[in-house]
């Protein structure tokens, strides 16, 4: 069949050709540049955009808390049954002429070509790195639990991008830092389960003014004073019960009233007395 003389064969290769880069690339450019797989979206933090999952939302307000980007899973190295066995040169010494991959000591010879030696009489391809019992590919990272592909770091139970920071179970973005797990987003303090903004200090969970006082879990603005769990203006004395404030210009307390009334009526008791003798 002749391909130029058909022009519905024609109609379709053209669609494929125009749609194969979409397939293989499946990615997304943030504004910035920055690229990310079709599984993951463009997030803003500090005015910077990173790679993160689809259901991670970032606040806009600083002081907000928001959870992080999951963790890849650790890799196991691989090569684990192929890693090659340093063996003893023909000579007594390793040279390039009695070894054909990499001498690792003098008188061991790796059989591959600029191998990665490692310790325990093992050794790495090319571009590979050394990892307990194996070998982890491709320049990626060694951790305790297995490997991190390159660009990522080895956090507590997975891998995090190595711009991010580890935080329990999750990766808090550039421009983030942990907060019980979760993330905070620039200069903001932790403080329990909320940030605090810059300028603003962390009081039992709550977020207070710079110039204000913590008074238990509440705040007392500038001018109050604490009183047990409760703000009242400096001026004022804190009452007995809760939430009372006392003017300090006026002294008669109950009790003091009683007592002035008990003593006038005494006085006036004696004075009638007197007048009477």
């Amino acid at each position: 069949m002749d391909l130029h003389k058909s022009p519905n064969v024609s109609k379709t290769i053209l669609l494929l050709v125009a749609a194969l880069p979409c397939i293989v690339i499946a990615e997304i450019r943030c504004p910035g540049g920055k690229i990310c797989p079709s599984s993951q979206k463009c997030c803003q933090v500090n005015a910077e955009y990173e790679c993160c999952d689809l259901d991670v939302e970032i606040p806009e307000r600083e002081e907000k808390i928001y959870t992080g980007i999951a963790m890849e899973s650790t890799f196991a190295p691989s090569y684990q049954n192929t890693s090659g066995v340093i063996q003893n040169g023909v000579f007594d010494q390793c040279t390039p002429w009695n070894c054909d991959g990499t001498c690792c000591t003098e008188d061991g010879c790796c059989s591959f070509k600029n191998a990665e030696c490692c310790s325990s009489e093992k050794c790495c391809p090319s571009l590979n790195t050394c990892c307990n019992d194996g070998c982890c590919p491709n320049y990626s990272t060694c951790c305790e639990n297995g490997c991190c592909r390159l660009g990522y770091q080895c956090c507590n139970s997975g891998c995090c991008p190595s711009t991010s920071v580890c935080c329990e179970e999750k990766c808090c973005l550039h421009g983030s830092h942990c907060c019980n797990g979760r993330c905070c987003v620039s200069s903001s303090t932790c403080c329990g389960d909320i940030c605090c903004s810059e300028g603003e200090k962390c009081c039992n969970g709550r977020c207070c003014g710079s110039s204000s006082t913590c008074c238990g879990d509440i705040c007392c603005s500038e001018g109050e004073k604490c009183c047990n769990g409760w703000c009242c203006k400096k001026s004022e004395r804190c009452g007995i019960s809760s939430n009372t404030c006392i003017n300090a210009a006026v002294v008669f307390t109950p009790a003091f009233t009683s007592l002035l009334i008990l003593v006038a009526a005494t006085f006036v008791s004696k004075s009638n007395f007197f007048k009477n003798q």
